[in-house]
């Protein structure tokens, strides 16, 4: 199987190229990714994805919280029990959802 290099222009694409495009670019451990969103949704948020909106923003903030603090026991008992595990890749990643969690 052969490695395909992507052309320079979306090697560093992130996002979409234009407002009026539907093709998403993005580049996770060195590799591009590109997606399409095929038939959005036109109907408004159900209380159910409001509340889970709101929980993931709650936990983003406790996540960046813990990670800015690296002095805190908080962040040293986190990052023991991360790299104790093999679920997660990133440490970001395992904050997210320890905090999803509860």
């Amino acid at each position: 199987m052969s490695k395909i290099k992507p052309y320079v222009l979306i090697e560093s694409l992130s996002g979409k190229v234009c407002q009026h495009s539907d093709t998403y670019f993005t580049t996770r451990y060195g590799r591009t990714f590109s997606s399409r969103l095929c038939n959005p949704s036109t109907a408004d948020p159900t209380q159910a994805q409001l509340e889970r909106r709101a929980a993931f923003k709650e936990a983003v903030v406790k996540t960046r919280a813990t990670m800015a603090d690296k002095s805190s026991e908080d962040y040293h008992v986190a990052m023991a029990a991360f790299k104790s595990q093999k679920k997660y890749v990133t440490f970001y990643g395992y904050l997210i959802a320890q905090n999803l969690k509860g």
